[in-house]
């Protein structure tokens, strides 16, 4: 889900919803990761770094502030 999300994709899932373990559905419903995905700028992440198995993403977040 965390790469899904850096990738700006969109996610397609093959599941029945209603048949769906509880630690799956905490995972897509998690709205820090949503949030991430639905960044306004819509840039998607880019590998910094690979060392041996192991990367490292990076991309930048926009927060937009409303004041009433």
């Amino acid at each position: 889900m965390a790469l899904w999300s850096i990738m700006a994709a969109p996610l397609i899932l093959s599941v029945d919803l209603r048949t769906i373990s509880d630690w799956a559905r905490d995972i897509i419903l998690n709205k820090n990761i949503i949030a991430i995905n639905q960044d306004p700028l819509g840039a998607m992440g880019r590998r910094i770094l690979k060392v041996k198995k192991k990367s490292i993403f990076s991309f930048l977040i926009i927060y937009f502030f409303v004041y009433s």
